[in-house]
């Protein structure tokens, strides 16, 4: 077979020791956070980028599919090989290479955690933005791939804000650099923000080097507890209407507050009458930090709302966004398997978005679960199933459903989470049709045989 020869010729260019067929590796990378799974033909650990280059001729060789991953925390699909082929696992390719104070830059190898990314920031007094939930485990080579946002989005952007050069290796084995170390640059296409997002689908990350700012001197969060379903978003109206800027603005339903094991230590949010909760939080100096604090105190007080959580020391702020960090896997309490959609919704329509995907949910008997960040109203919005059948056997109509829903508002049906396998259906309903063939032309030009993680974001190339 062709993928025996793959495997026995890849071995003899990078190592016996960086290639694995065994079963439980096999199984092992078969799976993301999604409860999908395909078996791939080899695992590979590549230690440098010379082994990648080598991985992507052989694969061309042998037209054999390629899956880069980072740690396989994604909710879309998005690592895994539906193609079978190559997963290509970059835990090896975890060396920070340089923190440069003056230009305020790092340089990094894919495989490196975000938050070990920022904590080495944070010795030199800077700070890397982005940080999604699984910023524990995450990698910085998949949070390029999917343009990850986080809590921290609403004031400081998503990924592609801080990428400023990437080093790929394309299917054919060449190696591209793109961008550098400066923050303006318009030479040429901008390749590297269309490489980042393509969810590996166009060229293997190998390094990046992304801007880091400096690291605010002062926080405070609030955790504000609603007695009704929506007061949490007429709040964040009313704080954005005082010219605040929050660097984090995040929102949980009942149904997330219920199961939240965090919440126990909090008195305050244990009430049977809280229906939501909203995060505030806010960075800068301590100055800055203090007159908008007391900015958020006086709209608190206009509301009458006055059993509140606040903090402004930053070992407690942590372990209260734990609270939020948890949300997910708290979840699973009311449902071992869910659809877990990722969407965005203008601030405007966002009420009436998520009362008519609780309507659809009750008027099916489904349990719905919603949070995320309210800040740039992207929600994750949950549907548990108590059995794996129910799961599937619902799949499609829910996913038409939120859709519809989320498109007649005028928003996207993934803010952050990606399209990979789970959504590749629903895609080109939100895109324009000549904008889907030229990005399909695009695809084709940089992976003419379809072997970069093939199966991703459309339904056909």
């Amino acid at each position: 077979m062709e993928i025996n020869k793959a495997i026995e010729k890849l071995i003899s260019r990078i190592g016996r020791e960086k290639v694995f067929t065994e079963e439980h590796y096999l199984s092992l990378y078969s799976y993301d956070s999604t409860n999908i799974f395909f078996r791939p033909d080899a695992v590979i650990f590549p230690y440098s980028e010379n082994d990648v280059t080598e991985i992507a001729k052989i694969a061309t060789e042998f037209r054999i599919p390629v899956v880069a991953r980072g740690s396989g925390t994604s909710r879309s699909g998005g690592p895994v090989p539906v193609k079978g082929g190559f997963v290509v696992s970059f835990t090896k390719m975890n060396r920070i290479k340089e923190i440069d104070r003056i230009n305020m830059i790092a340089v990094a190898e894919p495989g490196v955690i975000t938050q070990e990314l920022n904590s080495e920031a944070a010795k030199y007094g800077l700070y890397y933005p982005p940080d999604p939930s699984s910023v524990k485990v995450s990698t910085i080579g998949g949070n390029i791939s999917h343009n990850a946002g986080g809590i921290h989005a609403v004031k400081y952007g998503v990924t592609k804000n801080y990428l400023l050069g990437m080093r790929v290796v394309t299917i054919d084995g060449r190696v591209l650099r793109l961008g550098g170390k400066v923050v303006k640059s318009v030479v040429g296409y901008d390749l590297m923000r269309l490489i980042a997002g393509s969810e590996g689908t166009l060229a293997i990350i190998t390094e990046a080097t992304v801007r880091l700012i400096p690291r605010p001197l002062s926080r405070a969060l609030f955790v504000i507890p609603f007695r009704d379903e929506y007061g949490w978003l007429n709040l964040l109206l009313e704080i954005y209407k005082s010219g605040v800027l929050p660097c984090s603005l995040e929102f949980m339903d009942r149904e997330c507050i219920l199961v939240n094991k965090r919440i126990t230590g909090f008195y305050v949010l244990k009430e049977s009458s809280i229906h939501s909760l909203l995060f505030v939080e806010l960075d800068g100096t301590a100055e800055s930090v203090l007159a908008e604090s007391e900015k958020v105190k006086d709209i608190l007080a206009e509301h009458n709302i006055t059993d509140v959580i606040f903090s402004n020391k930053s070992d407690e702020i942590e372990n209260i966004w734990d609270i939020r960090r948890d949300v997910s896997p708290s979840l699973n309490a009311l449902g071992e398997y869910r659809i877990a959609d990722d969407v965005s919704v203008p601030l405007g329509s966002l009420r009436n978005a998520v009362s008519e995907l609780r309507r659809f949910a009750e008027e099916n008997s489904f349990r719905i679960a919603i949070f995320g960040h309210a800040g740039d109203s992207n929600l994750h919005v949950n549907f548990m199933f108590g059995t794996r059948e129910d799961m599937e056997k619902n799949f499609d109509k829910v996913m038409r459903q939120v859709t519809e829903i989320v498109l007649r508002y005028g928003g996207s049906i993934s803010g952050e989470h990606g399209i990979g396998f789970l959504k590749k259906d629903f895609s080109e309903s939100e895109l324009d049709r000549d904008a889907v063939r030229i990005m399909k032309e695009i695809k084709n030009i940089m992976d003419p045989y379809n072997l970069l993680n093939p199966g991703k974001i459309f339904k056909t190339v």
